[in-house]
């Protein structure tokens, strides 16, 4: 289920697993999707035009991921907003 002004309505994605939506949630953020993460961005669920306006960004820098405890407060209050405005919070 997803729901948000990047979502196409009434799409559907029949093939998702588990490993996906953290691939998806990091692109739905603007951040890249590092190459060694499991999972697919389920691009399938998301507005076509959205997605062009947003391309699905990669990155070979897999430690940024695992540094999340670098982030500055103000960075860390950006996420928590956008996953607020996802409903994910």
């Amino acid at each position: 289920m997803a729901y948000g002004n990047a979502v196409a309505k009434g799409s559907r994605v029949d093939d998702a697993a588990l490993q996906d939506v953290a691939p998806t949630i990091l692109h739905l953020l603007g951040l890249p999707v590092p190459t060694a993460m499991d999972g697919r961005v389920l691009d399938g669920l998301l507005d076509p035009a959205w997605l062009a306006e947003r391309p699905v960004r990669f990155s070979d820098d897999d430690e940024s991921i695992a540094a999340g405890g670098d982030l500055e407060r103000e960075d860390e209050e950006e996420i928590e907003d956008r996953l607020r405005g996802l409903g994910y919070l």
